[in-house]
């Protein structure tokens, strides 16, 4: 099986449901181990000592902040002084041409 594996439980009117991996911290490789663990969850619930830890939250991205020059910088390094290249228009044109042709 390739994915993961998650537990779904009701118990007294309250449920469980999350993933195992997460839950756990670790890989699960087979759906015996899976079912070996969530027996031992669903044992804890009847009697009361599960704790549910939730994931802690994850950070949103914040992309690195550029001033206009790096960005110059950086678009020069990669694509030269031109906003636009011969190649690039030439391939432009095929495509629109192609498109309209078809229509």
């Amino acid at each position: 099986m390739n994915g993961t594996w998650h537990f779904n439980f009701r118990w007294r009117g309250e449920t469980y449901r999350f993933s195992l991996e997460r839950l756990l911290g670790r890989r699960i490789t087979s759906r015996s181990e899976a079912e070996a663990e969530a027996e031992k969850i669903r044992a804890g619930i009847r009697v009361g000592t599960f704790q549910q830890t939730p994931s802690p939250p994850q950070p949103a991205y914040t992309p690195p902040a550029l001033t206009f020059r790096q960005l110059a910088d950086l678009w020069t390094s990669r694509y030269g002084y031109q906003l636009a290249s011969a190649r690039n228009d030439s391939y432009r044109l095929k495509q629109i041409t192609a498109f309209s042709l078809t229509v």
